[in-house]
């Protein structure tokens, strides 16, 4: 039984709502292995001529399942605990998700891999929970009793194929209450199994690994990305992240050469997986088809050098990318697998150049605060007269916004609403800001008219022309950009600063 056409019970996120648009669902995941999954795996294995016992067999597998949780002859419903990448894409449905504290166990990156995101020359590091004095916080997924059966069995199809992991069900505390849980630990028997490497170690290696799926740091960006969204502070991770950044800057500056990275492609498993295959801890969406690898020549590899955006660029870029998807129809919110989608690249790509998307925010923000304040500053040197810089000002934010549509949804706050309220609060300073300037041009020029309360008009009418510009501009967005914003301004304008 494949569960794919169910839709997501609507109060899972009741929790943790801040998630809602940041977990892959169940039914676009690419890690819900199936039987017809592993045998596609078993038939490229062959091809690159792997042993018949290259992982666990279907019964094993499903003898390790039954071991643990029985027959399922008294459905019940049963917690998961994610630590890695389950924590980002379960591929599993869902009734409820909450934050959960394990007691006893930490997660390190304690696995050295020859595949997936490493090679014979230099492997990488994936995670497992390692038992410790400390504890271990991250998310449990609630599966539906009715559900539990398949879903399990696509959990040990992604996590045990070869047996990496020892799947306990263990008690943990939430902030609802406290549960037993499912979850996958490490396995010291296994010839994987690397214990506990020094920091410096571990961060050599994960900055330098690079295999078919692509960086090791990728994944290691992603968790630490989801432990920002969820306020967990991980001293482990917050260190080992700094030491690679450290540590990739060379790697970076060298350059990461003949593996090419495209779009999740299907099938990708769970841990210690061949390297034309998917690699099992790895949901982060730079996979490539399980087709032979084959170097390409010195040609090819130094034009895709060349290609390859300079410092920079690739920040420009995004910004770029996600101004543009703000034009689009329904963009009041857009989420970072969507930009990376459009980009063409993982969501850890984007959080190499930004710790969140708050920043990409930021960015823009940046953009239209050094556009506009340049270009008022020029008004302002240019022009002698209070009144006609005031008019060139207003002009000049509404032509900006005419120009930049998707910059606009950014300045009147509609694609902000979501996001975290300093940006709101950074754009009402813009306003706040574009105002004074046009009290002071407006002082000038009632103090040249001789008025008897220049302050008080002065700030009059730079308050009437800030509402203006601000209410033109969302008449614009909400008009699907139909509505110019520069509509009859002339006439209105004279009236106005006569």
């Amino acid at each position: 039984m494949d569960n794919t056409d169910l839709p997501l019970d609507p109060g899972a996120y009741c929790h943790l709502p801040q998630l809602r648009g940041c977990l892959t669902p169940a039914e676009q995941s690419k890690v819900r292995v199936t039987p017809d999954t592993l045998a596609t795996w078993d038939t490229h294995a062959a091809e690159r001529g792997l042993p018949a016992d290259w992982r666990w067999t279907n019964a094993q597998i499903e003898a390790s399942r039954r071991a643990l949780l029985g027959d399922f002859g008294v459905p019940q419903d049963l917690w998961v605990f994610g630590y890695g990448s389950l924590m980002w894409d379960p591929g599993i449905h869902f009734a409820e998700l909450r934050q959960a504290t394990l007691a006893g166990h930490v997660r390190r990156f304690s696995y050295k891999t020859e595949l997936g995101r490493g090679t014979p020359e230099c492997p990488a590091l994936t995670l497992a929970l390692e038992p410790d004095a400390g504890c271990c916080h991250g998310l449990v997924f609630r599966i539906p009793a009715a559900l539990v059966d398949a879903e399990s069995a696509m959990l040990w199809r992604r996590e045990m194929v070869r047996g990496g992991y020892l799947p306990k069900l263990l008690p943990m505390v939430t902030p609802q209450g406290p549960v037993t849980a499912l979850a996958f630990a490490a396995n010291p028997a296994h010839d994987g199994w690397a214990g506990a490497l020094p920091l410096a170690e571990a961060a050599a290696i994960i900055a330098r690994a690079c295999g078919n799926l692509g960086r090791n740091l990728d994944y290691l960006q992603l968790l630490q990305v989801q432990l920002q969204r969820l306020g967990i502070d991980d001293d482990y991770i917050a260190q080992l992240w700094a030491a690679v950044q450290a540590e990739a800057r060379d790697v970076d500056a060298q350059g990461v050469q003949g593996v090419v990275q495209e779009p999740f492609q299907q099938g990708q498993p769970s841990m210690m997986i061949p390297a034309l295959m998917p690699d099992p801890n790895d949901a982060s969406g730079d996979a490539q088809p399980a087709t032979a690898a084959v170097a390409p020549p010195l040609r090819v590899v130094a034009e895709a050098a060349r290609k390859r955006p300079r410092p920079g660029e690739r920040r420009v870029q995004i910004l770029q990318t996600l101004a543009a998807m703000l034009e689009q129809p329904g963009a009041d919110r857009i989420t970072t697998a969507a930009l990376a989608a459009r980009l063409q690249v993982s969501e850890a790509a984007l959080y190499r150049h930004f710790a969140s998307k708050a920043q990409m925010f930021e960015g823009l923000i940046e953009f239209i605060e050094s556009s506009v304040f340049t270009l008022v500053n020029q008004i302002a040197e240019r022009e002698a007269g209070g009144a006609l810089q005031a008019r060139r000002i207003v002009v000049m934010l509404l032509q900006f916004g005419e120009k930049n549509p998707g910059m606009v949804r950014v300045m009147v706050g509609d694609a902000l609403v979501f996001e975290h309220e300093r940006l709101t609060t950074r754009m009402n300073q813009f306003f706040d800001r574009v105002e004074g300037q046009l009290r002071q041009s407006l002082r000038s020029a009632a103090d040249d008219n001789a008025s008897a309360t220049p302050t008080v008009d002065a700030s009059a009418l730079a308050s009437g022309l800030t509402a203006l510009v601000q209410g033109r501009l969302q008449r614009f967005a909400r008009s699907g950009f139909k509505r110019l914003p520069t509509e009859h301004l002339d006439l209105l304008l004279t009236r106005l600063t006569a």
